[in-house]
């Protein structure tokens, strides 16, 4: 090409970008909503501490710095630099992970090296940080995109830079030997590559020897993992989940391995040789074991099962409870001091209970969790009288409830009485004013109600054959009728009439479908209605407060409903609304009949809805998915709010505030509350560095079965329960389309793959979409070169997939990836064969971090050697504002 033309060429380019900015393409959402330019979501969880702690990491300085760190399900990191008293999030670059494993440098005093192993879909692999935790950086190359269960680092790192990281799903071993900069896959020998947990010998430097669990027995490799020897002939077929190796292992060759049978082996030669010393542990899944520092003189070693904390002081001959535990709290992983000689401290990692620390050798424990915001809370009620006391309960998974009075900005814990602390579900009192009086329900743990405003609880459960509570309700007339239904697990329904003194079962000619919700008429003193909401069986409708039971499922195309909303004016309107994931459905029959909301670019499917309080005025509805959405017209058309914080997770509870109209809180699957446009909190969630916790007195016997409560700080946050409104900004840059033919009825997208495997298909409407064949062990992609804007103020990728497969392993699945630059890969994106089956859904994905890049937009399919699977893709945008800036595209692959 000439000079002259390549001018012309770039030329016109350069033309048709002015013309492009003066006159903004109208980018195509196919069928997704529009974001709305005002508002944005704030994290609204002080208070509400605890969370999935699945690993812990202490720094070998302990003693100096107090540092140590804990890797959580959905929160990414979190660091304490006083002990555990205090956490905070260490996570800015790594939002919302899903941490199994932590490995921190043995120099971290000068260095301030530490590796973390992601296991989600959005951040999996590992990443590493050389500031303490402050900023991390994903290390992928040779590693690909394997989720991380195990991380193990050479004592002798600051030399040999070496780590090892164990893979989840089949990758097995791999090893770095430049500080994770590269990493080679290290399996020779390896039957079973799902490795579940890694061990390094504290000699690693002159014996080469490590050890790993996979889903199929113990190895070991005495070479630095070049081969792999399996040992432990007792439990050679065993899921081996939990391993120690004694810090005198060079003189004393012990190792303790737990495998999934409950079981606890012992080896004293280095693995050749195995014996079972489970003892009183004997059935209980092994979590974690912990082989205490000063190992030599006191022969002190901890296991962590699903029922507590068991230590043995005599190299595992004998074993003794210390921290009991139950199904809500189980301990996850174990740390110790490296200072343990002189300190006696010991952490636990707790399944939604955050940390639980010991500074006496593991005889008293306190729970330490200030700080820690990764809580699951499925359930938000409003006090009736919010508006005069601006009181708010929030209930969830494994953390129990929490109260606010100060409009959501700061949370109390408030579980007296209350031994599980599963819940599901809650109901308060239309009368709280003046009784105070709410019930929960828990899953295994019944009904608790409590007549003092949460203060303390007690089982109300006569009657109550069936104690999974997923669902409750409670009648708007709970004054004069004292009225209450709980819906369970198993698809029973009860009744009580006396304010759960008691129970009546009133299941009958109800499908046995898992109940998800309650509703109840707002007249129901007159007109005795009564909406369930189940997951397979569609919705139920009663006129006879549950005396019988007639289905009203007409139009109704996905019987799996997670969520159901009444219209406060339902005497009025007869209006309701159906979170599926098959679409959202509304009635205006009270359930005669329902329309799919396909108009008006409805959200494709959610997970909740909920009316405005003054939904009559305002025709005010929300719903929420990964997203949530707003419709002020009655659900014609709907906008999103803002781009979600909390990427790659759920929704599990709205509540609307009264006041401001764009007031609104969510409940986000394993990140806590976050408030819209009216509640933030304005203080600073950590207190004074001098802060002290209150030591736990030391247990009789030795066995401690009541947690003590999370100490109560020293500081009082200044906070105001005022509500206020956000201004509407317009978005500042033009909005355009960057995919080219996301219908897929003509070109621009570029396949390479396997078997012939992309392929026309049937689309969503009847039209074309990409069809990935899927043959027993084959892959495919399709892929686009795009470039983002580098000034960009939304930049959204939103994509229909559809599976149809006999598979019921996660060997088949479709993977979205971004390419940019030479050998950089990011996975977005993993979407299972196994569901939804045989129905469209729809997917989103901020792509904002990508701003300014050219990045390859990659869809992969991929099928195991064993079912085949289909999958089919239709209806690709990326929707980008922002910007433009010119960019020569680059032909090759």
């Amino acid at each position: 090409m000439s000079k002259k033309m390549l001018f012309s060429l770039l030329g016109c380019l350069v033309l048709a970008l002015i013309w492009l900015h003066a006159n903004p393409v109208q980018s195509s959402s196919r069928g997704f909503p529009a974001r709305e330019a005002n508002g944005s979501w704030t994290l609204a969880s002080q208070g509400m501490y605890g969370g999935v702690v699945q690993t812990l990491a202490v720094s070998p300085n302990f003693a100096g710095d107090q540092t140590l760190f804990a890797g959580t399900e959905g929160g990414g990191v979190y660091k304490s630099v006083n002990g555990g008293a205090v956490w905070t999030a260490s996570s800015s670059t790594l939002p919302n992970a899903s941490i199994k494993a932590l490995a921190i440098s043995p120099g971290f005093a000068t260095d301030k090296t530490i590796f973390a192993g992601a296991s989600d879909a959005l951040h999996y692999g590992v990443h590493k940080s050389t500031d303490g935790g402050a900023t991390w950086s994903r290390m992928s190359n040779g590693l690909g995109t394997n989720s991380i269960k195990a991380l193990a680092i050479s004592p002798n790192y600051a030399s040999d830079q070496t780590i090892f990281a164990g893979t989840a799903l089949g990758g097995g071993v791999f090893k770095s030997v430049d500080g994770g900069a590269s990493w080679q896959a290290v399996n020779s020998g390896l039957v079973n590559l799902n490795i579940l947990t890694l061990a390094i010998s504290p000699n690693y430097a002159s014996d080469k020897t490590l050890f790993v669990g996979t889903g199929q027995g113990l190895y070991r490799s005495t070479d630095a993992g070049a081969s792999w020897t399996q040992v432990g002939p007792g439990f050679s077929s065993a899921i081996v989940t939990a391993l120690a190796v004694s810090p005198d292992y060079a003189s004393d060759k012990t190792v303790f391995a737990g495998a999934s049978t409950g079981r606890i082996y012992k080896s004293t030669d280095g693995g050749a040789t195995w014996n079972d010393v489970s003892g009183t542990i004997a059935g209980n899944y092994p979590y974690a074991i912990g082989i205490t520092p000063t190992y030599a003189a006191d022969h002190t070693v901890f296991a962590l099962t699903g029922v507590g904390m068991y230590k043995s002081t005599d190299g595992g001959a004998t074993w003794s409870v210390v921290l009991v535990t139950n199904t809500a709290t189980i301990s996850q992983s174990i740390a110790f001091s490296p200072n343990y000689s002189a300190d006696h401290t010991i952490f636990v990692g707790m399944f939604g209970h955050g940390v639980y620390r010991s500074t006496d050798g593991g005889n008293a424990w306190q729970q330490v969790k200030q700080g820690m915001t990764n809580v699951t809370i499925r359930a938000l009620v409003r006090s009736p009288n919010f508006t005069s006391d601006s009181t708010l309960f929030a209930a969830g998974r494994f953390g129990g409830v929490y109260r606010s009075t100060d409009a959501g900005r700061t949370w109390l814990e408030k579980n007296a009485g209350i031994p599980n602390r599963d819940i599901w579900a809650m109901a308060i009192s239309p009368a709280y004013a003046a009784d105070h009086t709410l019930f929960v329900g828990s899953d295994r743990g019944g009904v608790f109600k409590s007549s003092n405003a949460g203060d303390a609880w007690q089982a109300v459960n006569t009657g109550l054959s069936d104690k999974r509570v997923f669902a409750l309700e409670i009648s708007p007339n709970f004054v004069a009728d004292k009225t209450l239904f709980a819906g369970t697990f198993t698809g029973k329904m009860f009744k009580s009439t006396n304010a759960g003194a008691s129970w009546s079962d009133i299941s009958a000619a109800l499908p046995g479908s898992r109940i998800q919700v309650i509703r109840s008429s707002p007249n129901f003193a007159s007109d005795q209605t009564l909406f369930i909401a189940t997951m397979g069986g569609g919705v139920y409708k009663s006129t006879s407060a549950g005396a019988s039971w007639q289905a009203v499922n007409n139009g109704l195309t996905d019987m799996n409903i997670y969520d159901l909303a009444i219209s406060p004016n339902f005497a009025g309107d007869h209006t309701l609304m159906a979170a599926t994931f098959g679409g959202i459905f509304k009635s205006t029959d009270a359930g005669a009949s329902w329309t799919k909301l396909t108009t008006g670019s409805a959200p494709a499917y959610a997970t909740v809805a909920v009316f405005s309080p003054t939904y009559a005025s305002d025709a005010t509805v929300y719903v929420a998915s990964s997203f949530v959405y707003r419709s002020t017209d009655g659900g014609n058309t709907w906008q999103q709010l803002d781009i979600a914080p909390w990427r790659g997770t759920y929704v599990l509870d709205l509540a609307p505030l009264p006041g401001s109209p764009q007031a609104l809180l969510a409940a986000v699957q394993s990140l806590g509350v976050w408030s819209y446009g009216g509640t933030s909190a304005t203080a600073t969630p950590t207190p004074p560095s001098a802060m002290t916790a209150t030591p736990t007195p030391t247990p009789t016997a030795g066995v401690n079965p009541t947690h003590t409560p999370t100490p109560t700080p020293t500081y009082t946050p200044t906070l105001t329960p005022t509500l206020t409104s956000t201004t509407a900004t317009p978005t500042p840059y033009p909005c355009w389309e960057l995919v080219q033919n996301g219908d897929f009825e003509a070109g621009e997208w570029a396949p390479w793959g396997k078997d012939g495997l992309v392929a026309p298909g049937p689309g969503r409407n009847s039209l074309t979409a990409a069809q990935f064949v899927g043959d027993n062990d084959a892959h495919g992609e399709l892929w686009q070169r795009v470039v983002l804007p580098e000034v960009t103020d939304s930049a959204m990728l939103r994509f229909w997939w559809r599976a149809e497969s006999a598979s019921e392993q996660p060997g088949d699945g479709m993977e979205v990836i971004l390419q940019y630059g030479d050998e950089q890969f990011d996975k977005l994106l993993v979407l299972p064969a196994q569901e939804p089956l045989f129905t469209w859904r729809p997917e989103e994905l901020d792509l904002r971090a990508y701003a300014g890049r050219r990045v390859d937009l990659t869809f992969l399919a991929h099928t195991d050697h064993a079912i085949p699977s289909l999958f089919l893709l239709d209806d690709v945008s990326l929707e980008v504002c922002g910007a433009y800036r010119l960019y020569l595209p680059r032909t090759e692959r």
